[in-house]
């Protein structure tokens, strides 16, 4: 994270995979709040906590299960089907964060390495 905002061609706004990465960029961004987004997926419960406040994609995980259980079944009974693309709409979770608060303390979210 450090190497990619000390480029001259600096983002305005990294998108992780995960929260749990972006908590990760946050952590380990050494750079001003107003500097860059950094934007999560997944809408983690922590995501929303107050030292956090991370803005992150809410992903529709049961129904996301449920089309792929479908699926499957439907291909199970019908081998012969050609793959399709179900396009599932994920809502934008606005939050503050922008990058870790160097001025706080706070739990370290994964391992580190």
């Amino acid at each position: 994270m450090n190497r990619l905002l000390s480029r001259a061609d600096r983002p305005q706004a990294v998108f992780c995979a995960t929260d749990h990465m972006a908590f990760g960029a946050l952590r380990d961004s050494h750079i001003h709040p107003q500097d860059c987004w950094v934007i999560g997926y997944d809408d983690v419960e922590m995501a929303a906590w107050a030292p956090f406040s991370l803005t992150t994609v809410r992903r529709p995980s049961r129904e996301m299960a449920r089309i792929g259980a479908r699926l499957l079944i439907e291909r199970i009974h019908s081998p012969g089907l050609a793959p399709r693309r179900v396009d599932v709409p994920c809502d934008l979770i606005v939050r503050e964060a922008r990058t870790w608060p160097k001025s706080r303390h706070l739990p370290i979210v994964g391992p580190r390495s």
